[in-house]
Protein backbone atom coordinates (compact mmCIF):
# COMPACT_ATOMS: atom_id res chain seq x y z
CA UNK A 1 0.00 0.00 0.00
CA UNK A 2 2.80 2.44 0.89
CA UNK A 3 4.36 1.87 -2.54
CA UNK A 4 1.07 2.64 -4.29
CA UNK A 5 0.52 5.91 -2.42
CA UNK A 6 4.16 6.93 -2.78
CA UNK A 7 3.92 6.51 -6.55
CA UNK A 8 0.70 8.55 -6.52
CA UNK A 9 2.47 11.25 -4.52
CA UNK A 10 5.39 11.30 -6.96
CA UNK A 11 2.93 11.69 -9.83
CA UNK A 12 1.29 14.63 -8.04
CA UNK A 13 4.75 16.11 -7.51
CA UNK A 14 5.55 15.80 -11.20
CA UNK A 15 2.27 17.46 -12.13
CA UNK A 16 2.95 20.26 -9.66
CA UNK A 17 6.36 20.89 -11.20
CA UNK A 18 4.86 21.02 -14.70
CA UNK A 19 2.14 23.42 -13.57
CA UNK A 20 4.74 25.64 -11.91
CA UNK A 21 7.07 25.92 -14.90
CA UNK A 22 6.99 29.73 -15.04
CA UNK A 23 10.07 30.20 -12.83
CA UNK A 24 12.84 32.21 -14.43
CA UNK A 25 16.58 32.09 -13.86
CA UNK A 26 17.55 33.50 -10.43
CA UNK A 27 13.92 33.08 -9.33
CA UNK A 28 14.12 31.98 -5.70
CA UNK A 29 10.36 31.44 -5.19
CA UNK A 30 10.55 27.63 -5.59
CA UNK A 31 12.27 27.53 -2.18
CA UNK A 32 8.85 28.37 -0.67
CA UNK A 33 8.08 24.66 -1.08
CA UNK A 34 10.61 23.81 1.63
CA UNK A 35 9.02 25.88 4.40
CA UNK A 36 5.43 24.96 3.48
CA UNK A 37 5.98 21.22 2.99
CA UNK A 38 7.23 21.02 6.58
CA UNK A 39 4.03 22.68 7.81
CA UNK A 40 1.74 20.38 5.82
CA UNK A 41 3.60 17.17 6.77
CA UNK A 42 3.49 18.22 10.43
CA UNK A 43 -0.27 18.78 10.09
CA UNK A 44 -0.61 15.27 8.63
CA UNK A 45 1.06 13.86 11.75
CA UNK A 46 -1.52 15.60 13.95
CA UNK A 47 -4.33 14.18 11.81
CA UNK A 48 -2.85 10.69 12.27
CA UNK A 49 -2.91 11.14 16.06
CA UNK A 50 -6.56 12.24 16.03
CA UNK A 51 -7.40 9.15 13.97
CA UNK A 52 -5.44 6.88 16.32
CA UNK A 53 -7.51 8.03 19.28
CA UNK A 54 -10.62 6.57 17.62
CA UNK A 55 -9.15 3.04 17.63
CA UNK A 56 -11.06 0.39 19.59
CA UNK A 57 -9.75 -0.18 23.11
CA UNK A 58 -8.54 -3.60 24.28
CA UNK A 59 -10.64 -5.61 26.70
CA UNK A 60 -9.86 -5.42 30.40
CA UNK A 61 -8.95 -9.11 30.73
CA UNK A 62 -5.43 -8.58 29.36
CA UNK A 63 -2.21 -8.89 31.43
CA UNK A 64 -1.82 -5.09 31.34
CA UNK A 65 -5.43 -3.83 31.23
CA UNK A 66 -6.23 -0.98 28.85
CA UNK A 67 -2.77 -0.89 27.21
CA UNK A 68 -2.18 -1.25 23.47
CA UNK A 69 0.84 -0.96 21.19
CA UNK A 70 0.35 -0.22 17.50
CA UNK A 71 2.15 0.05 14.17
CA UNK A 72 1.03 2.15 11.21
CA UNK A 73 2.27 2.50 7.68
CA UNK A 74 0.90 5.07 5.29
CA UNK A 75 1.53 7.74 2.70
CA UNK A 76 0.37 11.26 1.97
CA UNK A 77 0.38 13.38 -1.19
CA UNK A 78 0.11 17.17 -0.82
CA UNK A 79 0.77 20.46 -2.55
CA UNK A 80 -0.38 23.92 -3.61
CA UNK A 81 -1.20 25.35 -7.02
CA UNK A 82 0.29 28.44 -8.67
CA UNK A 83 -1.55 31.68 -7.89
CA UNK A 84 -1.08 35.30 -6.79
CA UNK A 85 2.62 35.39 -7.61
CA UNK A 86 3.28 32.05 -5.93
CA UNK A 87 4.73 29.05 -7.71
CA UNK A 88 2.97 25.72 -7.32
CA UNK A 89 4.58 22.82 -5.54
CA UNK A 90 3.75 19.22 -4.83
CA UNK A 91 5.17 16.56 -2.56
CA UNK A 92 4.70 13.17 -0.97
CA UNK A 93 5.74 11.30 2.17
CA UNK A 94 5.66 7.63 3.11
CA UNK A 95 5.28 7.18 6.86
CA UNK A 96 5.89 4.47 9.46
CA UNK A 97 4.71 4.97 13.03
CA UNK A 98 4.88 3.01 16.30
CA UNK A 99 3.28 3.92 19.59
CA UNK A 100 1.67 2.82 22.80
CA UNK A 101 -1.27 4.20 24.75
CA UNK A 102 -3.18 3.27 27.86
CA UNK A 103 -6.54 3.94 29.44
CA UNK A 104 -5.45 5.58 32.69
CA UNK A 105 -8.97 5.68 34.06
CA UNK A 106 -12.49 5.52 32.75
CA UNK A 107 -12.81 8.20 30.06
CA UNK A 108 -9.09 9.09 29.84
CA UNK A 109 -6.49 7.70 27.41
CA UNK A 110 -2.88 8.90 27.12
CA UNK A 111 -0.09 7.78 24.85
CA UNK A 112 2.99 8.55 22.79
CA UNK A 113 4.20 7.74 19.29
CA UNK A 114 7.36 7.98 17.19
CA UNK A 115 7.38 8.06 13.40
CA UNK A 116 9.71 8.32 10.44
CA UNK A 117 8.83 9.50 6.94
CA UNK A 118 10.59 9.76 3.62
CA UNK A 119 9.37 11.50 0.49
CA UNK A 120 10.04 14.38 -1.84
CA UNK A 121 9.00 17.88 -2.84
CA UNK A 122 9.27 19.76 -6.12
CA UNK A 123 8.53 23.25 -7.43
CA UNK A 124 9.60 24.50 -10.86
CA UNK A 125 13.33 23.70 -11.12
CA UNK A 126 13.70 22.84 -7.41
CA UNK A 127 13.48 19.29 -6.15
CA UNK A 128 14.48 17.61 -2.93
CA UNK A 129 14.16 14.41 -0.97
CA UNK A 130 12.64 14.81 2.52
CA UNK A 131 13.68 12.61 5.44
CA UNK A 132 11.88 13.33 8.69
CA UNK A 133 11.40 12.09 12.24
CA UNK A 134 8.33 12.80 14.36
CA UNK A 135 7.34 12.36 18.02
CA UNK A 136 3.96 13.04 19.67
CA UNK A 137 2.30 12.80 23.06
CA UNK A 138 -1.48 12.81 23.12
CA UNK A 139 -4.59 12.21 25.20
CA UNK A 140 -8.33 11.71 24.88
CA UNK A 141 -11.02 12.62 27.42
CA UNK A 142 -14.58 11.29 27.26
CA UNK A 143 -17.55 12.62 29.20
CA UNK A 144 -20.83 11.00 28.27
CA UNK A 145 -21.30 11.35 24.50
CA UNK A 146 -18.76 14.19 24.21
CA UNK A 147 -15.00 13.86 23.84
CA UNK A 148 -11.85 15.94 23.45
CA UNK A 149 -8.46 14.99 22.02
CA UNK A 150 -5.16 16.82 22.44
CA UNK A 151 -1.81 16.47 20.67
CA UNK A 152 1.66 17.96 21.13
CA UNK A 153 4.40 16.96 18.73
CA UNK A 154 7.77 17.82 17.21
CA UNK A 155 9.36 16.99 13.84
CA UNK A 156 12.85 17.21 12.37
CA UNK A 157 13.31 17.57 8.59
CA UNK A 158 16.33 17.02 6.37
CA UNK A 159 16.03 18.14 2.74
CA UNK A 160 18.58 15.90 1.02
CA UNK A 161 19.68 16.08 -2.60
CA UNK A 162 18.27 19.60 -2.83
CA UNK A 163 18.86 20.90 -6.34
CA UNK A 164 17.89 24.16 -8.07
CA UNK A 165 19.15 25.48 -11.42
CA UNK A 166 21.93 22.88 -11.31
CA UNK A 167 23.14 23.89 -7.84
CA UNK A 168 22.91 21.52 -4.86
CA UNK A 169 22.52 21.84 -1.09
CA UNK A 170 21.28 20.19 2.09
CA UNK A 171 18.78 22.02 4.31
CA UNK A 172 17.32 21.21 7.72
CA UNK A 173 14.30 22.33 9.70
CA UNK A 174 12.37 21.73 12.90
CA UNK A 175 8.61 21.81 13.42
CA UNK A 176 6.31 22.04 16.42
CA UNK A 177 2.58 21.30 16.49
CA UNK A 178 -0.19 21.52 19.06
CA UNK A 179 -3.90 21.05 18.65
CA UNK A 180 -7.17 19.68 19.83
CA UNK A 181 -10.23 18.02 18.40
CA UNK A 182 -13.68 18.16 19.98
CA UNK A 183 -16.75 16.12 19.13
CA UNK A 184 -19.62 13.93 20.20
CA UNK A 185 -21.20 10.64 19.19
CA UNK A 186 -24.81 9.70 18.56
CA UNK A 187 -26.43 6.46 17.37
CA UNK A 188 -29.01 6.91 14.65
CA UNK A 189 -30.32 4.33 12.19
CA UNK A 190 -27.79 1.73 13.26
CA UNK A 191 -24.87 4.07 12.53
CA UNK A 192 -22.69 5.83 15.08
CA UNK A 193 -22.42 9.46 13.90
CA UNK A 194 -19.50 11.62 15.02
CA UNK A 195 -19.35 15.35 14.23
CA UNK A 196 -15.98 16.93 15.10
CA UNK A 197 -14.20 20.26 14.93
CA UNK A 198 -10.43 20.62 15.32
CA UNK A 199 -7.88 23.41 15.44
CA UNK A 200 -4.19 22.63 14.99
CA UNK A 201 -1.29 25.09 15.04
CA UNK A 202 1.99 24.18 13.32
CA UNK A 203 5.28 26.03 13.14
CA UNK A 204 8.34 25.30 11.00
CA UNK A 205 11.80 26.83 11.40
CA UNK A 206 13.92 26.29 8.27
CA UNK A 207 17.62 26.82 8.86
CA UNK A 208 19.66 28.88 6.44
CA UNK A 209 21.63 27.00 3.79
CA UNK A 210 24.20 27.64 1.07
CA UNK A 211 24.11 26.04 -2.37
CA UNK A 212 27.14 24.90 -4.29
CA UNK A 213 27.40 25.10 -8.07
CA UNK A 214 27.45 27.58 -10.94
CA UNK A 215 24.14 29.28 -10.00
CA UNK A 216 24.67 28.90 -6.24
CA UNK A 217 22.79 31.11 -3.80
CA UNK A 218 22.72 31.55 -0.04
CA UNK A 219 19.30 31.38 1.65
CA UNK A 220 18.58 32.94 5.04
CA UNK A 221 16.80 31.10 7.86
CA UNK A 222 13.01 31.34 7.77
CA UNK A 223 10.07 30.69 10.06
CA UNK A 224 6.43 30.02 9.24
CA UNK A 225 3.31 29.30 11.28
CA UNK A 226 -0.16 28.12 10.29
CA UNK A 227 -3.41 27.35 12.08
CA UNK A 228 -5.72 24.86 10.38
CA UNK A 229 -9.37 24.31 11.28
CA UNK A 230 -11.23 21.15 10.27
CA UNK A 231 -14.91 20.26 10.44
CA UNK A 232 -15.96 16.67 9.80
CA UNK A 233 -18.96 14.39 10.02
CA UNK A 234 -18.04 10.75 10.41
CA UNK A 235 -20.01 7.56 10.64
CA UNK A 236 -19.21 3.97 11.62
CA UNK A 237 -21.26 0.81 11.32
CA UNK A 238 -20.46 -2.64 12.68
CA UNK A 239 -21.30 -5.51 10.33
CA UNK A 240 -21.35 -9.07 11.69
CA UNK A 241 -19.86 -11.45 9.14
CA UNK A 242 -20.24 -14.57 11.30
CA UNK A 243 -21.42 -15.33 14.85
CA UNK A 244 -18.03 -14.47 16.36
CA UNK A 245 -16.59 -11.90 13.96
CA UNK A 246 -17.48 -8.24 13.23
CA UNK A 247 -16.13 -5.83 10.64
CA UNK A 248 -16.40 -2.06 11.18
CA UNK A 249 -17.02 0.21 8.19
CA UNK A 250 -16.30 3.92 8.51
CA UNK A 251 -16.42 7.09 6.46
CA UNK A 252 -16.40 10.87 6.77
CA UNK A 253 -16.89 14.09 4.83
CA UNK A 254 -15.66 17.51 5.85
CA UNK A 255 -13.74 20.67 5.12
CA UNK A 256 -10.30 22.01 6.06
CA UNK A 257 -9.16 25.62 6.04
CA UNK A 258 -5.94 27.41 6.96
CA UNK A 259 -7.44 30.15 9.12
CA UNK A 260 -4.14 31.88 9.92
CA UNK A 261 -0.71 31.95 8.28
CA UNK A 262 2.44 33.97 8.81
CA UNK A 263 5.94 33.57 7.42
CA UNK A 264 9.14 35.56 7.40
CA UNK A 265 10.32 36.90 4.05
CA UNK A 266 12.17 34.66 1.61
CA UNK A 267 15.67 36.14 1.55
CA UNK A 268 18.47 34.97 -0.74
CA UNK A 269 21.73 36.23 -2.21
CA UNK A 270 23.58 35.15 -5.34
CA UNK A 271 26.42 36.55 -7.42
CA UNK A 272 24.14 37.00 -10.42
CA UNK A 273 21.03 38.43 -8.73
CA UNK A 274 22.49 40.08 -5.64
CA UNK A 275 20.28 40.19 -2.56
CA UNK A 276 16.52 39.65 -2.78
CA UNK A 277 13.69 39.61 -0.24
CA UNK A 278 10.17 38.45 -1.10
CA UNK A 279 7.03 38.13 0.98
CA UNK A 280 4.84 35.58 -0.79
CA UNK A 281 1.08 35.16 -0.51
CA UNK A 282 -0.32 32.69 2.00
CA UNK A 283 -1.15 29.18 0.77
CA UNK A 284 -4.74 28.55 -0.21
CA UNK A 285 -5.93 26.47 2.71
CA UNK A 286 -9.61 25.77 1.99
CA UNK A 287 -10.55 22.34 0.75
CA UNK A 288 -13.08 19.53 0.89
CA UNK A 289 -12.09 16.11 2.20
CA UNK A 290 -13.63 12.67 2.56
CA UNK A 291 -12.51 9.20 3.49
CA UNK A 292 -13.39 5.53 3.90
CA UNK A 293 -12.08 2.83 6.20
CA UNK A 294 -12.54 -0.81 7.17
CA UNK A 295 -11.31 -2.53 10.30
CA UNK A 296 -11.76 -5.49 12.59
CA UNK A 297 -10.75 -6.76 16.04
CA UNK A 298 -9.58 -10.31 16.74
CA UNK A 299 -10.02 -12.35 19.92
CA UNK A 300 -6.27 -12.35 20.60
CA UNK A 301 -6.30 -8.60 21.24
CA UNK A 302 -5.13 -7.62 17.75
CA UNK A 303 -6.89 -4.93 15.68
CA UNK A 304 -6.45 -4.12 12.00
CA UNK A 305 -7.70 -1.16 9.97
CA UNK A 306 -7.13 0.40 6.55
CA UNK A 307 -8.09 4.03 5.75
CA UNK A 308 -8.04 6.15 2.61
CA UNK A 309 -8.70 9.92 2.56
CA UNK A 310 -9.03 12.17 -0.49
CA UNK A 311 -9.17 15.94 -0.59
CA UNK A 312 -9.29 18.74 -3.15
CA UNK A 313 -7.78 22.16 -2.51
CA UNK A 314 -7.48 24.87 -5.16
CA UNK A 315 -7.28 22.31 -7.96
CA UNK A 316 -4.64 20.18 -6.19
CA UNK A 317 -5.49 16.70 -4.91
CA UNK A 318 -4.37 15.56 -1.47
CA UNK A 319 -4.38 11.87 -0.59
CA UNK A 320 -3.67 9.94 2.60
CA UNK A 321 -3.65 6.19 3.14
CA UNK A 322 -2.89 4.25 6.34
CA UNK A 323 -2.71 0.61 7.38
CA UNK A 324 -2.84 0.08 11.15
CA UNK A 325 -2.15 -2.92 13.35
CA UNK A 326 -2.77 -2.78 17.10
CA UNK A 327 -1.88 -5.32 19.79
CA UNK A 328 -3.24 -5.30 23.33
CA UNK A 329 -0.98 -6.45 26.14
Amino acid sequence: MSTIFRRAGLLLGALGIVCASNAQADDFRPAQALIESGLFISQAEADAVYARLDAPRPTTDRPIPGTAAYWESGAVGLGQSERAGRLGWSGDATQMRIGVDRELRAGMIAGASAAASIGGVGSADLKSRIVAGHADIYARFDEGAAFAKTDLGVSSFTFEGLSREGSTAIATGQALRAGGQFGATADLGGIKWTPTVALTATGHALNGFRESGQAAAQFAARQAMAATATVRLGGTKAVRVDPSHTVTLSGFVGADEVVAYAASALKARSAAAGSTSESLAAPNGRGLVGGLGIGTALDNGMTFKVDYDYGRRDGVATQTGRAKIGLAF
